[in-house]
């Protein structure tokens, strides 16, 4: 990570690190599916939150690398309540929301067949109770913009998945994404 974020630095660059245990998720993904768990609603289980630690971990890193006068805070992507409270708390990190979690809720996505799949998206919708945390964030300034990565995909796209929510095409691409800005003034 070091190494890569000094050539960033260098030819001033953004560099992204994908924040999730992709070998949890699959584990547990194997055993829903083991267990003849394969409708939509099992998507937002299969990424627990209580596995986020992996992420913490990166941006921990990118925090003590950044102290190094490598880079500046990071930017993290697609964040969440969860990452909006570390910046209230003086975590110096950037937050970027997407709109779905601020608008709909889990039970979406829970759905049964096609409609479900429809409201699949990583990092996946969760309960109703986040949206005001989310509100509340972008009103204190603990969240800095919302935006999309602009991943749409149509209801004929989705239906991959009518047999595994693993195949379901997801609306924004990583669960937990840190952004990294470095410029060679850093």
């Amino acid at each position: 990570m070091y190494q890569t974020l000094e050539l960033a630095k260098r030819l001033g660059v953004i560099v992204t690190a994908h924040c999730e245990d992709a070998e949890l998720v699959a584990r547990l993904q194997q055993k829903l599916l083991a267990e003849g768990k394969t409708g939509p609603e099992w998507h937002e289980p299969s990424r627990r939150n209580r596995w986020r630690p992996r992420g913490r971990d990166v941006l921990q890193r990118s925090w003590k690398i950044r102290a190094r006068g490598l880079c500046c805070p990071p930017l993290v992507r697609k964040g969440s309540a969860g990452s909006a409270r570390a910046k209230s708390r003086g975590v110096r990190i950037h937050v970027e929301s997407v709109l779905p979690p601020f608008f709909i809720d889990k039970t979406f996505a829970e759905r049964p067949g096609v409609e479900g799949m429809k409201h699949v998206m990583s990092p996946p919708l969760r309960a109703k109770k986040n949206q005001a945390v989310l509100w509340n964030a972008v009103a204190t300034s603990a969240i800095d913009t919302v935006g999309t990565d602009h991943c749409p995909f149509d209801t004929e796209q989705k239906l991959l998945g009518k047999d595994s929510f693993v195949n379901i095409p997801t609306a924004f691409p990583a669960l937990r994404t840190a952004s990294i800005f470095c410029t060679p003034s850093a």
